[in-house]
């Protein structure tokens, strides 16, 4: 559940305004500061503990972002639990990066705690409720069929709704700006797509349009898209009984991203992703 997108206030600032003796900072969550080089620390203690498929986020910039999440989001439960320790001086930096990581351990079970009492409160009424008010997130079969325009840029992505906002035609405008080679062609028709084959920002994206609706610039490992549905068949809802598990756990994340974004407004959290990217280039 830590991995989860992290709802909190988040500051983009220039590398110059986040740099502290030792070195640059990643993170500033409940009255800690993290840098780059802990962080570091902490990624190099995941691979030699987690197994290979989650050390592989380690080492992808997308995959450091959604840990760092994770981390910030371990220290603002931990905090929820008991006030964070002043961290001692450390001689290095060598010194602090290995405090951190013993740090982020006993935060990491601190997190665990709290998480475990957001699950407690969840009861079966809640669970048959989140059931009833998400109807869509049940239905087998349901799909989409969809268009799409692919551009590099957001730039690109932002003139492309000004062109359709215009009313002109999807199609047209598709096959003439869409860089998707396999759909321009075909006025970006990608035909029926069901649930679980995109990716998850295109999902979540394309699953909330209504026939005929365009959506605004969905961001993906691809690049920026606009997709528009052009029919929706909702397919059939399943019995509670049959998705229960899913429900509870759409239920529990659901809570515990809101929880998040409680904690976040209450400890204060900051995080600085261009120092992360500065730091792959």
């Amino acid at each position: 559940m830590m991995g989860r997108s992290l709802r909190v206030t988040t500051a983009v600032l220039g590398l110059a305004a986040a740099v502290t003796a030792q070195g640059a900072v990643v993170a500033e969550v409940a009255g800690a500061v993290i840098t780059r080089d802990q962080f570091r620390s902490w990624l190099q203690a995941l691979r030699a503990d987690e197994p290979y498929a989650s050390s592989i986020e380690t080492v992808t910039l997308d995959g450091q972002r959604r840990l760092l999440e994770r981390l910030v989001t371990q220290y603002l439960f931990a905090a929820a639990v008991q006030p964070l320790p002043d961290r001692p001086a450390a001689a290095s930096n060598n010194q602090a990066s290995a405090a951190f990581v013993a740090e982020q351990r006993a935060v990491a079970l601190l997190a665990e705690r709290y998480e475990r009492q957001i699950l407690a409160a969840i009861g079966e009424a809640d669970v048959r409720q989140y059931y009833a008010a998400h109807p869509d997130l049940f239905r087998s079969g349901r799909r989409v069929r969809a268009r799409q325009i692919l551009t590099r840029s957001r730039t690109e992505a932002e003139a492309v709704l000004a062109d359709l906002r215009s009313e002109k035609p999807f199609a047209d405008v598709a096959r003439a700006r869409s860089v998707d080679a396999s759909t321009a062609d075909a006025g970006g028709d990608l035909g029926w797509v069901l649930r679980g084959v995109m990716v998850k920002p295109f999902e979540d994206a394309v699953f909330v349009l209504k026939p005929g609706e365009v959506s605004g610039v969905v961001e993906t490992g691809r690049g920026f898209h606009i997709i528009k549905a052009d029919a929706v068949d909702e397919g059939t809802l399943l019995p509670y009984e049959a998705v229960r598990d899913l429900a509870h756990a759409g239920l529990t994340a659901e809570r515990i991203e809101a929880e998040r974004t409680r904690l976040g407004k209450r400890f204060g959290a900051r995080v600085f992703p261009k120092v992360l990217m500065e730091a792959a280039r």
